[in-house]
């Protein structure tokens, strides 16, 4: 698999040839638009679309986990895959972030 820096090498590279603009340039925006696709959301900023599935971290546990946030009962879900069903996520742990699931 490759690094986020050699798919952004290769991208310019095959950019550059197509359109004329400097590979670094190129590279600088690949990366730019790759960190942001791949940061955390805190809590605080905004909230998860309605039931739209996301990847969440919890505080106290340090963990990530896949799940929705239900904006009627202000609630935090999880999905356990072995059993293909949603569980209420406990009381004592506190959603800090959350990033989209593509």
């Amino acid at each position: 698999m490759k690094t986020t820096k050699q798919a952004a090498s290769d991208y310019a590279e095959i950019t550059n040839l197509l359109t004329g603009i400097e590979e670094d340039e190129i590279e600088r925006a690949f990366l730019k638009g790759a960190e942001f696709a791949d940061r955390w959301i805190h809590i605080n900023e905004e909230k998860p679309h309605d039931r739209s599935l996301v990847l969440f971290y919890v505080e106290n546990n340090a963990f990530e986990i896949t799940g929705h946030y239900n904006q009627d009962v202000k609630m935090w879900y999880f999905y356990d895959f072995s059993e293909n069903e949603f569980y209420e996520l406990s009381k004592n742990d506190k959603v800090i972030k959350w990033k989209p699931i593509k």
